[in-house]
């Protein structure tokens, strides 16, 4: 599998590339899945973060466990029709580990103290990210209404995310679609 990587504004989201009108066998799937994986662990190790010493032996989440998890919280999504915390559901698999079902577009973000890395489970979103934040609230986890000035990438299922400390970003989504993403925060 090929990778194409796009950066803009700092953020970096590295993208397989995909052929259309194949079918892949559900074995296929599955390694197609574990290398995607493999990716955003590379992407994570890339990254240079810290890790905390309740993770200092490691952590392995099986794609089973990823999945059940996605597929858990994508139905709590479906039975409320909406998700509570603006819009976006969590589960932590550790410290710094969450598998996430956004409902609706989120609140613009920054993080003083941490990196993210996004693994694209399933839907699509636009990440807007550089720029400036518009009404920011917070001093070590900014949030505020919006970006202006950002650059807009579009998220689809495989992708690598990755997004600086400092960094504006803000994952939008279009109204009645959910997107499910695993996130991992590198604390500097």
């Amino acid at each position: 599998m090929s990778a194409e990587m796009v950066r803009r504004n700092t953020a970096r989201v590295y993208r397989s590339r995909s052929c259309t009108n194949v079918s892949l066998t559900p074995e296929a799937a599955q390694r197609s899945t574990l290398i995607r994986l493999v990716l955003l662990i590379l992407a994570c190790l890339a990254t240079g973060g810290q890790f905390t010493a309740a993770q200092s032996v490691g952590a392995v989440f099986p794609e089973s466990k990823i999945q059940k998890t996605a597929e858990s919280l994508e139905q709590r999504v479906k039975q409320s029709g909406d998700s509570a915390n603006n819009g976006i559901l969590e589960e932590k698999l550790d410290e710094m580990t969450r598998v996430a079902v956004r409902a609706k577009s989120g609140l613009a973000e920054l993080h003083q103290t941490s990196e993210e890395v996004f693994f694209v489970i399933s839907g699509h979103a636009t990440l807007l990210t550089g720029g400036s934040i518009e009404n920011p609230k917070g001093t070590e986890e900014i949030r505020g209404s919006s970006i202006t000035g950002g650059t807009s990438l579009s998220l689809a299922p495989g992708d690598v995310v990755h997004i600086p400390r400092a960094t504006p970003h803000q994952v939008l989504i279009e109204d009645g679609k959910t997107f499910t993403y695993v996130i991992i925060k590198i604390l500097r």
